[in-house]
């Protein structure tokens, strides 16, 4: 059973989830269609995805070996850092080199292994009678909440530029890190 002091620590890291999901969701499915829109090609958007999950694939061993002295409010912290630095040069800072795309795959690569290690061990040390309803909670919260968002970031993308959804999407970003600092 989890008790009421990991229930806390739980609920502060799933609220950080649902809120960076919930910035995830606003600009990022968009990603594919900016960069193709500004003068990548499939074959640049290939290189992308090869460089990001390489990196993704270094870092993650390297996180695994440090996770346990580093806890996972440090690593996820500097995840959601990593995403507003690959919007941000994304939206303000866009050119089709191959150099530019290095530098952001280097940053989502980042983002993921640190990102997604960290969530992974951390449901992990879940325990108890009461964890699948736990987890289900705000999973399903979490799946509410990116399916409303779609229909949102479609609209705001549609009526007005791509700006408000960077600035909307890093600032949840921001707000996402505001749980993380509480957890012990």
């Amino acid at each position: 059973m989890i008790n009421n002091y990991l229930k806390n620590n739980y609920a502060k890291y799933f609220t950080h989830y649902l809120i960076k999901n919930f910035a995830s969701s606003l600009f990022s499915i968009f990603i594919p269609i900016y960069l193709y829109a500004n003068g990548f090609s499939l074959f640049q958007y290939g290189i992308f995805y090869l460089v990001q999950e390489s990196v993704n694939l270094c870092f993650t061993f390297i996180l695994y070996k440090k996770v346990h002295s580093w806890g996972i409010r440090n690593p996820t912290i500097i995840a959601v850092l990593a995403q507003i630095v690959l919007i941000s040069l994304t939206y303000y800072y866009l050119n089709s080199t191959y150099t530019f795309l290095l530098i952001l795959a280097f940053f989502r690569g980042i983002h993921d292994s640190f990102y997604w290690g960290t969530h992974g061990l951390f449901i992990v040390h879940l325990s108890g009678k009461k964890t699948g309803y736990f987890l289900g909670k705000w999973y399903f919260l979490t799946t509410i909440f990116q399916t409303a968002i779609v229909s949102v970031s479609r609209y705001i993308f549609d009526t007005s530029s791509p700006f408000w959804l960077v600035i909307i999407s890093i600032l949840f970003y921001g707000l996402s890190i505001l749980p993380l600092i509480k957890i012990r």
